[in-house]
């Protein structure tokens, strides 16, 4: 099983920042801010509590009168619950509840964020990610473009982009999938000949697909906890330059080393779409 590295220590910084400090090193300004204080407390008493007053004190390495501000802090904001007479703190219930339903980010594909704007500067396209949610739904995980309130997001996925995401799923992921389709009532993919198209479809997918004559490249990821994904490369401009397209999944291929169970099913070269066959998957 892979194990994805863990976020790093707030409280470490913290304490790492108090004894600068205190050594009579000067503190860079903004280094222990609040925001930080206030955090790095949240992660030492989920971690180690319940916890009294001295022990939090001594876990993020503050003065006694900044530890009850925080604890206070925390408090009002219904984070933390006092008991045994106002001597132990540990994190409140409603607190686990708001985790319990929150979103979070996927830790498998968050090495497409590096340089991602960069690279789509350098070479003129469009990048874009997408992730199978455990619900069933597809979403945009991440994309090189611009998204202000009053730009649309990239285009939602298509049935090349769900083709690439059902070909990155096991055998199991994938009988759930259809098993789920099939329960729906609202989806055109629930009856068997659609179904059993579907199976062809990924049977004959190479791992990546060329469409709008070549204006775009879809292809296959498997994350290393076993997630499918597909990402989508497009050109800047309306002239097809598939070239550019493919030095593109060149760029992003050292990022998914180490980082993705297989990309594209394994092709480190993606051919050049053929003229006869350009807008329809190659094998």
């Amino acid at each position: 099983m892979h194990v994805l590295k863990s976020a790093k220590p707030l409280a470490k910084d913290v304490a790492q920042a108090k004894s600068a400090q205190t050594c009579g090193a000067q503190e860079p300004e903004g280094d222990v801010t609040p925001s930080l204080r206030l955090l790095a407390a949240v992660e030492v008493i989920g971690k180690k509590g319940p916890l009294t007053y001295k022990e939090l004190e001594l876990s993020l390495g503050m003065s006694r009168a900044a530890t009850w501000r925080v604890v206070a802090v925390l408090k009002d904001a219904g984070w933390v619950h006092i008991r045994m007479g106002g001597r132990m703190i540990e994190l409140d219930p409603r607190l686990d509840a708001l985790l319990a339903s929150a979103h979070f980010g996927d830790p498998e594909f968050n090495w497409l964020s590096k340089d991602l704007r960069k690279l789509s500067q350098d070479l003129s396209v469009h990048i874009d990610a997408f992730i199978l949610r455990r619900e069933g739904t597809v979403e945009l995980h991440e994309t090189s473009r611009r998204l202000t309130a009053l730009a649309s997001p990239p285009d939602g996925p298509d049935d090349l982009l769900m083709l690439a995401i059902r070909a990155a799923m096991s055998p199991n992921q994938l009988e759930r999938h259809l098993a789920s389709l099939q329960a729906s009532a609202h989806s055109a993919d629930r009856d068997v000949a659609a179904q059993f198209h579907i199976r062809r479809e990924i049977q004959d997918f190479a791992g990546y697909a060329w469409s709008n004559r070549g204006r775009v490249l879809v292809v296959s990821v498997r994350g290393k906890l076993g997630s499918p994904a597909a990402i989508r490369f497009c050109g800047l401009t309306s002239a097809p330059n598939p070239n550019v397209l493919r030095k593109a999944f060149q760029a992003i291929l050292p990022w998914a080393a180490g980082e993705v169970e297989s990309i594209a099913h394994g092709i480190q070269k993606i051919p050049m779409p053929e003229l006869k066959d350009v807008g329809r998957q190659h094998r």
